[in-house]
């Protein structure tokens, strides 16, 4: 439309001009001193839209070169940046390639002119970690920390991980931790505080934080009970070495799930042992193994010393009736009546528990009281089965 537009007024003009020119004919005189020039109208007409088409053409020029020097520094930014970028993706290159000296060159050449220098720092961290020049891998993580937009989360995050890589478990947890209240349950952060409290053996961070995880599913079922097992059996562990309140009231803020884990109740019940409490680990036992009849248990409830042997050994005898065949239950009845020093019964319990399910430690344990009660020449075909077990 608008080339339409544009012929349409260019023939007007044209047409008005030789209708003017037509009817105009007259002449143009130029007298300068003694010169004299004289020509058509219709030609000065033409020479001075020509000398108009010069001038503007004269003045675009002009105007195109007053422009040229920034056009031209436009141009030199761009080509700089161009060979920024260029160092850059050849340095990460090298850095997967594990040429990591090339690499650290590449980042750091040209920082500069860079479109995100804090991402040239990082990787240069990280090639300088990969040479083991820890202290400068730390440099470069402060510069790439300094400026605008940069990338804090990212920074923090690859460099706790390479702390971890260290063994700097100390430096590397506080920035995890300081990363997880950026952003409150970010799996890979979780994931690594897991790992680096349990390489600490920071069991009370650990605690809190599985039950977190596990409601987040950032860790399965089965991975959350393993690690909540293990700390609260570290946790109790240094409990007892408190004494024995402080013991026990550790074992009262465990959670119910754990108060019925067998590993749990076992540690538990040893420290209580440990600190001079074994009818309190008789009892803990003996209700444990009343709602969950367990091997390692009943072992342990074997092997308690009380003053009293004998009120164990009835109810492991009231158990017997419920588990006639089993071996385990068998040999602690037979330590019982041993401990009670009911010879015979202790003699016939062992005896059934090896013909049920022949151990190392049963073999053991009857060949010592065989060798008690009847010399060591009877008890040695005990003591020779034991070593080919």
């Amino acid at each position: 439309m608008k080339r339409l537009i544009f012929v349409i007024l260019v023939i007007a003009f044209s047409m008005t001009f030789g209708y003017f020119v037509k009817e105009h004919t007259g002449y143009v005189l130029i007298h300068v001193a003694n010169t004299r020039i004289e020509m058509t109208l219709t030609f000065a007409l033409i020479m001075v839209g020509l000398a108009f088409g010069v001038l503007l053409l004269a003045l675009l020029i002009v105007k195109a070169i007053i422009g040229t020097p920034g056009q031209l520094s436009l141009w030199f930014s761009s080509r700089k940046r161009a060979e920024a970028r260029k160092k850059f993706y050849q340095g990460i290159t090298f850095l997967a390639e594990g040429c990591y000296a090339d690499a650290e060159k590449k980042l750091t050449a040209d920082i500069k002119n860079s479109e995100r220098p804090q991402l040239n720092y990082i990787g240069a961290a990280i090639a300088a970690h990969c040479q083991g020049d820890f202290a400068k891998s730390d440099k470069y993580f402060a510069k790439a920390a300094i400026g605008k937009n940069r990338p804090e989360f990212a920074i923090g995050f690859v460099q706790s991980l390479l702390h971890l890589e260290r063994g700097n478990n100390e430096s590397a947890l506080a920035k995890l931790g300081h990363l997880n209240q950026i952003k409150p349950n970010h799996e890979p952060v979780m994931q690594h505080l897991i790992e680096g409290y349990e390489q600490a053996q920071d069991w009370q961070s650990l605690h809190a934080l599985i039950p977190i995880a596990k409601r987040k599913k950032i860790v399965d079922e089965r991975t959350a009970i393993d690690i909540e097992v293990n700390s609260t059996i570290a946790l109790l562990d240094t409990a007892q070495n408190s004494g024995l309140e402080v013991l026990k009231a550790s074992w009262s803020n465990l959670p119910k799930i754990m108060r019925l884990n067998a590993e749990v109740i076992s540690k538990y019940a040893s420290g209580l042992i440990g600190d001079g409490a074994p009818n309190e680990a008789e009892k803990v036992l003996s209700d444990a193994l009343k709602k969950n009849w367990n091997p390692k248990l009943i072992e342990q409830y074997g092997k308690i010393k009380i003053s009293h042997p004998e009120k164990m050994l009835a109810k492991a005898e009231v158990w017997l009736k419920q588990y006639p065949d089993d071996p385990d239950l068998l040999l602690a009845a037979g330590r019982l009546a041993e401990r009670a020093q009911i010879w015979t019964r202790a003699k016939e319990y062992m005896q059934a528990s090896i013909d049920r399910k022949p151990t190392r430690e049963a073999l053991r344990t009857i060949g010592l009281l065989v060798e008690h009660l009847e010399g060591a020449e009877t008890a040695i075909d005990y003591y020779r089965m034991a070593t080919t077990i």
